[in-house]
């Protein structure tokens, strides 16, 4: 995807409880668009950056990806 760089926080140890809260608040306050393949996904806006989530599932999810907005 070097036509869409992005950068992306990995669950550890360190960071749980902000994965989490993060993880929750992206369907929370996010926004929904479409991706070029038409593919529609919720992005949170938060500074410079937006982020979005690959799966719904918390128990699953390892990583939360984001990019300059």
């Amino acid at each position: 995807m070097s036509d869409s760089p992005h950068f992306y926080v990995v669950i550890s140890g360190e960071n749980n409880a902000e994965y989490e809260r993060l993880f929750h608040l992206i369907p929370a306050e996010g926004v929904w668009e479409t991706w070029k393949d038409g593919r529609q996904y919720q992005y949170l806006y938060r500074g410079e950056w937006k982020y979005w989530r690959m799966d719904d599932d918390l128990a699953k999810s390892v990583v939360i990806n984001r990019a300059k907005a």
